[in-house]
């Protein structure tokens, strides 16, 4: 549903615009019956080995990973589905409160933050394979922006690569844990409160597990930063209507209304009571692939909860019910409790 705390009348706005502003219309996409199905069908123990065969089917398809590593994360999501494993669920709870900004600039990147434009673009590279892609992409931002790049300890050795095209960016060496959400918690909780204006999140998303991955990734940079055009298209967006907290690529805000948000519930209450955001009986949508624009305030919360990389668990290719998964749901939340709107990219 639209934001609570910021109610405008949607007449007021382009046509383009209305159907994410207009109630009526936002919840003609969001029903909230489905919410009360999908839930029985998560916490129904033959839905669960239906989720449980399918993970098991990708990740038997998958190309990308040895034999043994497939048995490996077979048995891990049997051990998951049979209930003998606990440790993600708890995660959450395990909570420090955050440090100073300061402290964590330099525990992140051995410096203090002097930031040089209103833009930050915050980057996960897990496949520095991509960095070239994705880099071709990001030149198309013409205005000034900061670049901050996370990439996992055991893949440093890629960062000089990285300074010969961008020599100023800030990068973190992080451990592989939380996918991409980890890592962006970490810098986002580190820079919002030093006057950026615009945050753009991108990743290297590959989806092995999937046969249309790299396309799925195209789509999402394309969009977002697909041309100088498009890009200056959307920061004038976010200039000219201040009440829009978050854009996405088209066709991929999703309802949170399906099977795998009901197979994160456990740990989207948690959040729930940790962010202390309502879960909205489930209409609301959010951004699939985790790669959008957002106003830099709108995602606070997060900073302010005291999440750090330790309470993601270890990365098993684990395909869903993991604290990264239930955040990724959870952007759109923070958005809309922000008092804010979210579109997609169809409205340029």
């Amino acid at each position: 549903m639209g934001p609570s705390k910021n109610k405008v009348e949607s007449s007021n706005y382009p046509e383009n615009l209305q159907r994410f502003i207009n109630p009526l219309e936002i919840k003609s996409r969001i029903l909230k019956q489905a919410a009360i199905e999908i839930k029985g069908m998560g916490t129904n123990r033959l839905w669960k080995a239906i989720l449980y065969y399918r993970q098991l089917g990708a990740i038997l398809r998958t190309g990308q990973l040895s034999i043994t590593q497939r048995i490996a994360q077979a048995g891990y999501l049997f051990a998951r589905l049979a209930g003998l494993i606990h440790e993600d669920i708890s995660e959450l709870s395990q909570l420090q409160p955050p440090c100073p900004a300061d402290e964590r600039q330099i525990n992140l990147f051995g410096e203090i933050i002097q930031p040089h434009a209103k833009i930050a673009v915050i980057l996960h590279l897990f496949y520095p394979e991509l960095w070239q892609e994705i880099a071709d992409n990001l030149d198309h931002i013409s205005e000034p922006f900061d670049l901050y790049i996370s990439i996992p300890y055991e893949k440093e050795a890629f960062i000089p690569t990285i300074r010969q095209h961008y020599p100023q960016a800030y990068i973190y060496t992080c451990h592989n844990r939380g996918r991409d959400v980890a890592p962006f918690i970490e810098i986002y909780s580190a820079i919002v409160n030093t006057g950026y204006d615009l945050i753009c999140k991108v990743h290297s998303k590959m989806s092995p597990h999937l046969a249309e991955g790299n396309q799925w990734r195209q789509s999402l940079l394309n969009e977002l930063i697909g041309s100088p055009q498009r890009v200056q298209a959307i920061i004038n967006l976010f200039e000219q209507y201040q009440e829009i907290g978050m854009l996405v690529p088209r066709g991929y805000l999703y309802s949170a209304l399906d099977a795998n948000t009901m197979g994160n519930l456990a740990h989207m209450e948690r959040l729930s009571k940790l962010l202390q955001i309502p879960l909205r009986g489930f209409e609301f949508e959010y951004p699939a692939g985790s790669m959008f624009w957002c106003r830099a305030e709108t995602l606070k919360k997060l900073a302010q909860s005291g999440l750090q990389t330790h309470n993601f668990p270890p990365e098993r290719g684990q395909l869903n019910n993991t604290p990264a998964h239930a955040i990724e749901r959870f952007w759109g939340l923070m958005v809309v409790d922000s008092g804010k709107f979210i579109v997609d990219t169809s409205v340029l």
